[in-house]
């Protein structure tokens, strides 16, 4: 089958953790950055968001998702995430999935400082990205091949701590099967424009990863600190689980 860039194709268990990890949106205002074909936008209403805004810079792929997600309570914008066209504090919650380790490095302080300005004052900042892990980032080709980051714990912390943000919950998830999927899709994608031979059983296999203990993706949870600046020891400890 010929690669196609549809939300149901396209959605994995990697995109189903997110919004597991995303919790209870009933009538909050969302923000989500880099929303590609709004597949996040999608699920978002049907948990009852009380609006969802999705921006990417990819106009391509903003009008896959403007085709995809004609709901009320959603709408696409066409912006950079270095200058959030957005009021201060309008946003219940941020996310930022699969999104830190795609811009150019060094760049994640402005981002973040950014997001930090449209959140409210109990606002929720939702991170996702590749966990630095050796075995993860040997089956990643974009890592070898353009410099794909992957991260610790430890460097998002630190991003979130100089941007004024409180990490609230940790988890981490996916692995073998994860990584292996993202090798079989960079390959059949690029190489010959297919979708990857076996993917369900592939998916399978991932979702029972995301499941349980995992290593290949990190995700973040950070309120807003109060004073403008944060400690690590504000981690919850008992919310670092794997997911």
């Amino acid at each position: 089958m010929r690669y196609r860039k549809d939300i149901e194709t396209r959605f994995t268990a990697r995109h189903k953790a997110c919004i597991e990890f995303s919790g209870d949106v009933r009538d909050r205002m969302v923000l989500d950055v880099g929303c590609w074909i709004g597949w996040y936008e999608k699920f978002m209403v049907e948990k009852g968001c009380n609006f969802i805004v999705g921006m990417d810079l990819d106009r391509n792929a903003l009008r896959e998702a403007k085709k995809s997600v004609s709901a009320d309570r959603c709408e696409f914008v066409c912006a950079s995430a270095y200058k959030l066209p957005f009021e201060l504090g309008g946003f219940n919650v941020v996310s930022m999935f699969d999104v830190l380790e795609h811009l150019p490095g060094g760049s994640e302080l402005d981002v973040l400082s950014e997001t930090n300005k449209v959140l409210n004052t109990n606002g929720l900042l939702l991170v996702s990205v590749p966990n630095n892990h050796f075995f993860i980032k040997l089956l990643d080709p974009a890592y070898f091949l353009i410099g794909h980051r992957h991260y610790t714990l430890n460097e998002i912390s630190g991003f979130l701590e100089k941007t004024g943000f409180n990490i609230y919950e940790v988890k981490y998830g996916g692995g073998v099967a994860e990584a292996l999927s993202m090798v079989l899709l960079y390959l059949f994608k690029h190489l010959f424009g297919m979708e990857v031979p076996f993917k369900s059983f592939l998916e399978y296999l991932r979702n029972k990863e995301y499941q349980g203990k995992g290593s290949a993706t990190l995700f973040v949870k950070a309120t807003l600190n109060p004073r403008g600046n944060s400690s690590t020891n504000s981690i919850n400890t008992n919310r670092c689980v794997a997911l």
